[in-house]
């Protein structure tokens, strides 16, 4: 999914679909948010389970494999989790300071949509959920959030239509550029 990306990188995912027959690159013509872009992928996405990660690569591939494995054994919607006893942190120090700060405002946002809407749910925000399609079908079509918060959205809606999910530990590997929307912090380090 190219959400209106920059030319070098819009070549290199049109690149990517034109050599790779199995993958299909769909770009917004305007950047329309993470939620929307994420929401068209799935939507367009025809496996029978649909995972979804963040454009920093946070989370080894392997990962992929532990979100299909718990979609494969009955639940409907699986959430990776960076907060549980097992989940662990890969980071260069000279990052710490930002992901530590990033890290207590991420525990003070989940704690109020705990309180407020998702009981249950300790990391709303992990950039890496898998849906199976039937559960993909009945939760993208009604997202209306297309940034920040969709996440929250989307955990909300699984839960309206009763999916069973799941949560599960995860290695997360932050890249110390950050968001992909802030190339700068590439050469801050």
């Amino acid at each position: 999914m190219d959400d209106a990306s920059e030319p070098e990188a819009a070549g290199l995912l049109a690149e990517c679909g034109r050599t790779a027959p199995e993958v299909t690159v769909l770009r917004n013509d305007m950047n329309r948010g993470k939620g929307f872009s994420v929401a068209r992928g799935m939507l367009a996405a025809r496996g029978s389970y649909r995972v979804f990660t963040d454009a920093d690569l946070a989370y080894p591939v392997e990962e992929i494999g532990h979100i299909v494995h718990q979609l494969e054994t009955g639940s409907d919607v699986a959430i990776a989790c960076r907060v549980l006893p097992e989940s662990r942190y890969l980071m260069s120090p000279s990052f710490f300071s930002y992901l530590y700060t990033r890290h207590v405002l991420s525990r003070v946002f989940n704690r109020v949509v705990r309180l407020a809407l998702l009981p249950g749910i300790l990391d709303t925000q992990a950039g890496l959920k898998g849906f199976t399609a039937r559960a993909g079908e009945l939760i993208f079509p009604r997202l209306s959030i297309a940034g920040f918060g969709f996440d929250v959205e989307l955990l909300y809606t699984a839960s309206r239509w009763r999916r069973r999910r799941c949560t599960i530990g995860t290695t997360t590997s932050p890249a110390p550029c950050g968001s992909p929307r802030t190339p700068s912090r590439c050469w801050e380090t």
